[in-house]
């Protein structure tokens, strides 16, 4: 009779596999959501009367909904399977605490903290999704002390998901602590509640705080400790390019994340390793190395096309390798899905730093065709027409930047140093007044500008850069 009291190996697996899907249901980004659903919903068909899958399906669906308010449906489930998690064990916190987060969806914030209130009273026993729930819920109205000490109460319960709780506090420290006193915070709470998580944050706070090789420490320590930490393994790699100056190891450390050795990456998460695994090869110009891991990166890359052209556009202009760049994005542009940010940054590049101005004004007139709405593009055009000094065409195209974004004042001191140029100075004043009125700083940069050279010391001049207010220049470039 006593064995049959026993919990069995596979029951501890089960509970196992359990939290680490809970862990998941909260963590996983929005792309893991449709798997996740499918894996609850087994869970449920399995056990039809578990609390712990009509709570996470329950967050699932408020998930679903917070990401797009317009399916009540997903409410409705939302609010149904909080309630059938009570029904099914009423002494259970895990039904109560998926109910508050209704309530508060619905924006009855202190409506959710009396229903937890309320359970208590009638002698549930909290657990550390009360306090963890209690913390999120309190987030915009109580201290940060307070909200912390929640979180803390969270974690100080043995079978609290520190892996969904720890977030919220480095959230919370990262909003409301001075920067030089958020590495004491953060060594605080990791002492207490030792966690990956912490560890983690504090090399990332290093970094950003210039300290690469304490950083570098951390991650190190914690690889020895799981060798599988994709995170580590990716921001110790970038360290060493990029901070370390030891290109070859972070090359090492990225291609073999790339093998198969390693857990399997997601194809955004391997976007990520190819492209720094790039910047790694620009380190060492190996260029060709560099040109096809790029290529490769724009490939894999779906929702971040544009944010992966600012990094390769500004690791090859720190290498000062303008001309390796300019190919490349010759090439890239091949491969993206919308190729105007690509092919602006390369007229960008051949006109300013290569001095090709043709092949910059064709390039700026691939970015226009493709989106002519975008008034950096003219803008970037005109200063190439300007660079092999065709003044009356750049004119035209700074005017037509002007009219497509009358609130930015670029184009328009474009329109007025050009204007001075072609001698035309009575429109150079007016336009240029319009463009300080919207950019005060502007004014710094016309009273040093040659192209004002020929009215520079005129009274009219002298009052349009004068009656402005003073400020730091942002500096055009011609």
């Amino acid at each position: 009779m006593a064995l049959a009291t026993m919990t069995s190996p596979f029951a501890l697996a089960e509970s196992s596999a359990t939290r680490d899907l809970e862990v998941r249901v909260w963590t996983s980004d929005e792309s893991k959501i449709p798997s996740l659903e499918r894996e609850v919903t087994h869970l449920m068909q399995v056990d039809a009367k578990s609390v712990a899958a009509h709570h996470m399906l329950s967050h699932i669906f408020v998930r679903i909904f917070t990401n797009d308010p317009s399916d009540i449906y997903m409410l409705r489930q939302a609010a149904d399977l909080a309630q059938q998690a009570v029904d099914l064990s009423p002494n259970d916190p895990a039904g109560y605490t998926a109910l508050a987060d209704i309530l508060d969806l619905m924006g009855n914030t202190e409506g959710a903290l009396k229903l937890l209130r309320h359970a208590e009273s009638r002698g549930i026993k909290p657990n550390w999704r009360f306090a963890f729930t209690r913390a999120r819920l309190s987030a915009d109205t109580a201290t940060t002390s307070k909200v912390l000490d929640l979180l803390g109460q969270a974690l100080s319960f043995k079978d609290s998901l520190s892996d969904v709780v720890v977030p919220y506090v480095v959230a919370v420290l990262h909003a409301d602590t001075p920067p030089e006193e958020l590495i004491t915070q953060l060594n605080q709470w990791n002492r207490k509640y030792p966690s990956p998580l912490f560890d983690l944050t504090l090399a990332i706070t290093y970094s950003e705080q210039g300290a690469a090789k304490k950083a570098h420490q951390i991650y190190e320590a914690m690889l020895k400790v799981n060798p599988a930490n994709v995170e580590a393994r990716i921001n110790n790699a970038i360290l060493l390019y990029r901070d370390l100056k030891q290109p070859q190891k972070a090359i090492v450390q990225l291609e073999d994340l790339l093998s198969g050795r390693s857990q399997d990456l997601t194809q955004s998460l391997k976007s990520t390793v190819v492209s720094h695994l790039g910047a790694a090869f620009v380190e060492i110009k190996s260029w060709e190395k560099a040109r096809r891991s790029f290529v490769q990166a724009m490939d894999l890359e779906t929702d971040r096309q544009q944010q992966l052209t600012e990094f390769i556009g500004k690791t090859y202009k720190g290498a000062n390798a303008h001309a390796n760049l300019a190919a490349l994005l010759a090439e890239l542009s091949e491969h993206a899905s919308g190729p105007g940010p690509l092919f602006a940054m390369l007229g960008d590049t051949l006109s300013q730093r290569l001095s090709k101005h043709d092949d910059a004004i064709k390039a700026y007139t691939d970015a226009i065709t493709l989106d002519p709405s975008r008034s950096e593009y003219y803008t970037g055009m005109g200063l190439a027409l300007y660079r092999k000094k065709s003044y009356l065409a750049a004119l035209k195209v700074f005017t037509t930047a002007s009219e497509l974004d009358p609130g930015d004042a670029v184009p328009r001191y474009n329109q007025a140093c050009v204007l001075a140029l072609l001698g035309r100075d009575e429109e150079s004043l007016q336009i240029l007044a319009e463009a300080i009125a919207l950019d005060p700083r502007l004014a710094i940069s016309a009273r040093t500008d040659h192209d004002f050279a020929s009215i520079a010391r005129t009274s009219k001049f002298i009052h349009v850069v004068d009656t402005s207010q003073s400020g730091s220049a942002t500096g055009l470039t011609h």
